[in-house]
C-alpha cells in the first residue's frame, strides 16, 4: 500500500508526556530520510525496490520529526498525556514502513535489497544506525503509541474538545492508556 492519497479523517492520539517513548527519534528519522533518498533514485528502474516508493518514507520521516521537534525535551514534573490529532496518510506512511521493516527482517525474499542495504548502514558507513531489529522495534514503539485505538483514546479526547474537568472518567482512560503503553514497552 502506498500513501499518497492524503484522504481519511484525523486520528486522535494520545501522548506521553515523558519525551522518552520518543527517544530513538534522531536514528529514526536518519534511516528513513536515507532510505527516502536511496528509494527517489530508485523510481526510474523499480519504484519498490526498498520496499516502499519514496514518498512513503518521506511522510513517515516527517512525521518523526515533527513529533520530536514537538515534544518537551524533559519529563514534565507531573505524570501528563498530550493530545494531537494525526492525519491518517502520515499514520499509514509510518504503518507501511513498519510492516515492510518486520518483512525484511523476516527475511522476505523480495525485501532482500532492503535488509542489506539497512544492515550495511550499521557498520561499514559508520553513521551510528542501529541493526534492522533495532531500528524495526523503534518504530514498533511508536506506532504502539500512534496507533493505539482504545475506547480510552475516544474518551480523553472528548474531554479535551468538550473542555470538560477531569473526573473520574478521564482518570480512568489516563490509567488504561498507560496499561495499554506497559504492555507495548513504551516509557511514559
Amino acid at each position: 500500500m502506498t500513501t499518497t492519497r492524503r484522504s481519511g479523517p484525523d486520528h486522535p492520539c494520545v501522548l506521553p508526556g515523558d519525551p522518552a517513548w520518543l527517544q530513538d527519534a534522531g536514528y529514526l528519522f536518519r534511516l528513513l530520510d536515507i532510505l527516502a533518498s536511496v528509494a527517489s533514485m530508485a523510481t526510474d528502474e523499480d519504484p519498490t525496490r526498498y520496499g516502499l516508493p519514496a514518498i512513503t518514507y518521506m511522510n513517515a520521516a516527517g512525521l518523526i520529526s515533527r513529533l520530536a521537534r514537538g515534544l518537551p525535551t524533559v519529563p514534565p514534573p507531573s505524570a501528563t498525556v498530550r493530545l494531537l490529532s494525526l492525519p491518517a496518510w502520515e499514520l499509514e506512511a509510518l504503518w507501511d514502513v513498519v510492516l515492510v521493516l518486520r518483512r525484511t527482517r523476516a527475511h522476505e525474499p523480495d525485501t532482500i535489497e532492503l535488509a542489506e542495504f539497512v544492515q550495511g548502514l550499521g557498520s561499514p558507513l559508520d553513521i551510528g544506525l542501529p541493526a534492522l531489529d533495532v531500528v524495526t522495534t523503534g518504530l514498533e514503539r511508536v506506532i504502539a503509541v500512534l496507533a493505539l485505538d482504545i475506547p480510552a483514546v475516544r474518551t480523553l479526547t472528548a474531554a479535551h474538545i468538550l473542555q470538560t474537568p477531569h473526573d473520574t472518567a478521564t482518570q480512568d482512560a489516563c490509567t488504561q492508556i498507560r496499561t495499554a503503553w506497559k504492555a507495548a514497552g513504551v516509557p511514559h
